[in-house]
């Protein structure tokens, strides 16, 4: 599911992120599952010890003062358990940011090396480090609090408590006989028990709670359907070689065209209407962030519009289909939005095509490279388009 999940994930949720946070999302997988299991049964077993603690006390000598006693101090306990998790959030951000940051580093670390002046390179590093420093004491001084005070504590509190019950005016507890008072105690020990079962679940319990916040988007990313509809009958395709490519003819039509991101307020494209005539080049420009890309990314089927008519020669989406859409209208996709995969060069060209390539397909390949220039990479190149990038 979270595999699925992560193959549903619009490209601008990630974008942002670097190698060293997809590396903390895939290691906080793993432990989901493991400290949630782990730690939820071992605080909800504790919890039930609690209530026959209560239950005890109430019983004993102290009465219900006792066990309101009990009451407050795992209210105590939960308020701390609170504050681990928000110091731990603040700990796990300060991790990831780290981590992220010396992957970056390690990927480029040739690019540094040539491009970069020595004496910045460990930039930054000194404050990240000081951060995690800071925040690894608050969290172990938060942790240990409820190790060794929680279960501790009240040990002495519930101590303290039974002696205190020979104080008390006769109608605030019960009979203080010898069989009450051992009572009493049965209950305090036995609330000990449960108190440092209930510390050691709902740590663990902080820590699935954290790493779920990375696993979360993979997750529910799962429930997402795409709106790419299949045409096993190629009747897109039959449809639109009736319609041809006649000159004068417009290929692409656009009317009211209206997109925003989801999230946001504000449209990125609105009331956006044109025709594209076939044998017609057109040349957008703009400021950044003004919408080429995504009126781009509309053309070519990589997202829907929210409003408006978009036709591919008479045509809509619905009609042809998402696959012959984009068969029909291709994009080359901006330097910050080109991945390369650990592989040949030809079959980073040609991943769009069938593959294994034929020789004629990296032939024309080579032919397409030479022409745009870059003969005299192809040539540095030992194997050449089977040279080995990404």
């Amino acid at each position: 599911r979270l595999l699925f999940g992560a193959l549903q994930l619009a490209p601008e949720e990630i974008r942002h992120q670097g190698a060293g946070q997809f590396l903390g999302r895939v290691m906080e997988t793993v432990a989901v599952e493991r400290l949630a299991l782990a730690g939820g049964f071992r605080a909800l077993l504790a919890l039930i010890q609690l209530g026959a603690a209560a239950v005890i006390l109430a019983i004993g000598a102290g009465g219900w003062l006792h066990a309101l006693l009990l009451v407050v101090w795992t209210g105590f306990t939960v308020g701390l358990s609170l504050t681990d998790l928000h110091v731990g959030r603040a700990w796990t951000d300060a991790f990831r940011t780290m981590t992220n940051d010396l992957v970056e580093r390690m990927v480029g670390h040739r690019t540094r090396l040539a491009q970069e002046d020595r004496r910045r390179w460990h930039a930054g590093e000194d404050q990240l480090l000081d951060t995690y420093i800071l925040l690894s004491q608050k969290l172990n001084r938060v942790e240990t609090q409820l190790d060794a005070l929680i279960p501790r504590g009240w040990m002495v509190l519930g101590m303290v408590s039974v002696l205190g019950v020979f104080f008390l005016p006769v109608g605030w507890r019960n009979a203080d006989t010898a069989a009450n008072i051992a009572i009493s105690l049965g209950g305090v020990l036995m609330a000990y028990q449960a108190l440092v079962s209930i510390t050691i679940g709902l740590q663990s319990v902080v820590d699935a709670r954290l790493a779920w916040t990375q696993v979360e988007p993979l997750f529910y990313a799962a429930e997402r359907v795409k709106d790419e509809r299949v045409d096993p009958m190629g009747i897109g395709r039959r449809l639109m070689q009736q319609v041809g490519q006649e000159t004068g003819r417009p290929q692409v039509s656009a009317r009211e065209l209206a997109f925003r991101y989801d999230g946001h307020n504000r449209y990125v494209l609105r009331d956006c209407t044109f025709q594209i005539v076939s044998g017609e080049r057109w040349l957008l420009t703009g400021p950044s962030g003004s919408g080429k890309s995504t009126l781009a990314a509309l053309l070519a089927g990589l997202r829907r519009p929210e409003s408006g008519t978009l036709l591919l020669g008479g045509l809509d989406c619905d009609t042809i289909g998402v696959a012959e859409w984009r068969r029909r209208v291709v994009v080359v996709p901006q330097f910050h939005e080109n991945h390369l995969f650990t592989g040949t060069l030809g079959f980073n060209l040609l991943m769009g095509c069938e593959w294994p390539a034929s020789a004629a397909a990296l032939a024309e390949a080579e032919t397409i490279c030479r022409e745009l220039g870059l003969g005299d990479l192809l040539t540095r190149m030992p194997a050449g388009m089977q040279q080995m990038v990404g």
